[in-house]
């Protein structure tokens, strides 16, 4: 019959150990629609600007990452005529979503009475997806109007040890 008692060695090898994570699943926030170039005669150096453009074809949503950086289809806009407000609605819903998971692994070990030494692994977006922030919604941008300029961190991992006593 073999021995299954654990020496004190691989005691402290095989305890202490645990495991975290952070799943987050979220749509996409509101693209906010305006203009800039004041056609609608509205404007006001104290207030946001009134100015929405006119969308003259149905909104067709891209994939960024296969489009060049868009987000939608920009030639669906156009700015409104002059001293008219355009009749595209002020946001569109939604900005590009977030999936994404964070793991951590924790080791404590007890060295002596009092005296504990902690290693701890953390990674975030495990999965290495690419997290985008919403496009440019001012038709007034020129080219960057619907494309998506930026993009949440890449997966990081980071290493630590404290020592408490």
């Amino acid at each position: 019959m073999p021995d299954w008692r654990i020496s004190n060695w691989t005691c402290h090898l095989a305890n202490g150990w645990a495991i975290s994570g952070i799943f987050t699943l979220q749509s996409g926030f509101p693209i906010r629609l305006t203009s800039t170039s004041d056609l609608e005669l509205m404007s006001s150096f104290d207030f946001e600007t009134p100015a929405d453009p006119s969308q003259i074809v149905p909104l067709r949503r891209l994939n960024p990452q296969k489009s060049g950086g868009s987000y939608f289809d920009p030639s669906s806009f156009v700015d409104a005529p002059p001293g008219q407000i355009g009749n595209a609605s002020r946001t569109l819903c939604c900005g590009p979503g977030t999936a994404n998971l964070d793991r951590g692994v924790h080791k404590l070990l007890a060295v002596r009475e009092g005296m504990n030494l902690e290693f701890r692994t953390e990674i975030f977006n495990v999965f290495k997806h690419t997290q985008f922030f919403n496009p440019d919604g001012n038709i007034t941008d020129g080219t960057s109007f619907g494309q998506i300029s930026r993009a949440r961190d890449p997966r990081l991992i980071q290493l630590a040890v404290r020592f408490s006593f």
